[in-house]
């Protein structure tokens, strides 16, 4: 009997602990899913928090994709325009060496004297012994005046015309001299043009043209240089004040630079010899030579 209570006892408590496990295991699993639900819901509250405060970020990227700032759409303007400025300055081709030198307006010496000691032919021989293969042609005129250098290289009558009007209305009814009033007879083979392409030597004014007016022949100079190509930029103005005075020598040189700059030879400055001389013609050429060196109008022939 007591066997039996006993065994009745012992499965007893083994159905109290059965079951005493079974509620913990039910109540742990159900603890498991709340926490679960728990960590998700909090998951999908993080994750929408977290979209809503992207979401203006996202907005400002995309304005600031589609709508450029002022300044850097000018930048990149700026940025194209030096790329096509190179583009354009690298496309350029250099220069071809200039077909000659082309001396025009006065000269000084008798046609005689001019023929083996006028300052052109000094330049030519020059540039010859210096290594330079390039020609020097002769347009200049024995005792001529500005007026007739203008029309040798072209310049309209017209224009020619309105300057002797001008210095008609000056002179009030005086008489004027030759120089100031008229032109001379020139042949066609003065008159005609082989010379564009040379590079421009000006020496014009010693004998009038200008009505003593220094704007007027710096005026008139220019006229002379457009009528040249591709190289009327680089050209040399040589320059003699009239020998009777009416014009300072200083002044006469000071207007001149003021126009001509670097361009500028003032024979009063490069002439230790009268400009008239042999020796002055060959004080000349020698100051042309070194300009057109210092300005790399030329080079020497390869």
């Amino acid at each position: 009997m007591r066997r039996v209570l006993k065994t009745f006892l012992m499965l007893l408590l083994c159905a109290l602990l059965f079951g005493l496990l079974s509620y913990l295991l039910l109540d742990y699993r159900q603890e498991v899913v709340r926490e679960r639900e728990r960590l998700e819901k909090l998951a999908s509250e993080q994750k929408e928090g977290k979209s809503e405060e992207d979401s203006p970020k996202e907005e400002a990227e995309e304005d600031s994709k589609e709508e450029p700032s002022e300044e850097s759409t000018e930048a990149s303007e700026s940025t194209e325009a030096s790329v096509e400025e190179e583009t354009e300055e690298a496309s350029e081709e250099p220069k071809e060496p200039a077909e000659g030198i082309a001396c025009w307006g006065d000269e000084l010496l008798s046609t005689q004297d001019a023929v083996t000691n006028s300052y052109t032919v000094v330049l030519q021989n020059l540039l010859t012994t210096q290594g330079y293969n390039i020609p020097v042609v002769n347009k200049t005129l024995t005792e001529t005046c500005s007026l007739t250098v203008m029309k040798m290289a072209g310049i309209p009558m017209t224009d020619i015309d309105a300057y002797i009007a001008k210095h008609q209305a000056a002179a009030n009814g005086a008489q004027l001299p030759i120089t100031e009033g008229s032109t001379r007879n020139l042949t066609a083979e003065q008159m005609t043009r082989t010379d564009q392409n040379y590079i421009p030597v000006l020496f014009m004014g010693y004998y009038g043209g200008w009505n003593y007016d220094t704007n007027e022949l710096i005026e008139q100079q220019q006229k002379v240089l457009d009528t040249f190509g591709e190289y009327k930029d680089s050209y040399i103005i040589v320059g003699l004040a009239p020998a009777d005075g009416r014009v300072p020598v200083d002044q006469y040189d000071a207007d001149m630079k003021a126009a001509w700059g670097d361009h500028y030879v003032a024979c009063s400055e490069v002439c230790t010899q009268v400009a008239l001389s042999y020796e002055g013609q060959q004080e000349i050429a020698q100051a042309v030579f070194d300009k057109m060196v210092e300005l790399q109008y030329i080079q020497k022939a390869s």
